[in-house]
């Protein structure tokens, strides 16, 4: 997709004070941070250090089709 030249697209969902908070953080993630659907889906409590403000990831989750069955994947640390 090629915008004109000058257009700024806006993403709103971030500024609309009635978007429930994990819909935030999803998009927050993947677009500030490069983050992939796999990769935010599969985040846990333990993946994040609030103490350096760094983020492990460390499993995606794979959504596949036709049977809708969810697989994660786990890395090695």
């Amino acid at each position: 997709m090629t915008l004109p030249k000058g257009s700024v697209y806006k993403f709103d969902i971030l500024e609309q004070p009635d978007t429930p908070v994990k819909y935030r953080a999803f998009f927050q993630l993947a677009l500030f941070g490069g983050f992939r659907r796999g990769e935010i889906l599969g985040l846990e409590w333990s993946d994040i250090d609030f103490d350096t403000g760094v983020i492990h990831i460390r499993r995606t989750v794979h959504y596949g089709s036709p049977s809708n069955i969810r697989k994660s994947l786990d890395y090695p640390p």
